[in-house]
């Protein structure tokens, strides 16, 4: 083999570690992630770290779907329109791990017959309402 044959070569397997390398360090990015239990205290910073780490990808909306899902049911109960204890909102989902959510945001629109394409209509359309 001559050295320009020896160069492209090494170059080549030096691309293609770097490709796998960077692969293997976002998957597991997301992957621990997914196992980090969410708290009242971080539950903000979780919700952030599900939009940049996963981004527009159905994950991010299920867990979108059940944080809302969960806090919006807790919110209509007479125990916390009595108390107005904000602890309360989040009680069913603190001590649940991402994708403990995601698994049940999968599930809760799969029940109310929702698909991910009417729920990302209705964020958008939310949104635009907000912003108004």
């Amino acid at each position: 083999m001559n050295k320009k044959t020896l160069m492209i070569a090494v170059a080549v397997i030096v691309a293609i570690v770097v490709i796998v390398g960077a692969c293997v360090l976002l998957s597991s990015g997301k992957s621990s992630l997914k196992k980090e239990v969410v708290s009242q205290e971080n539950y903000e910073t979780i919700l952030d770290e599900v939009g940049k780490k996963f981004g527009e990808s159905d994950e991010t909306y299920y867990y979108t779907y059940a944080c809302i899902y969960h806090t919006a049911k807790a919110g209509f109960t007479d125990e916390y329109l009595q108390s107005k204890d904000e602890s309360m909102l989040y009680k069913d989902i603190t001590g649940k791990t991402v994708q403990q959510l995601i698994d049940e945001g999968k599930q809760l629109m799969e029940e109310n017959n929702v698909t991910i394409e009417e729920y990302k209509q209705t964020l958008t359309e939310l949104g635009g309402a907000l912003a108004k």
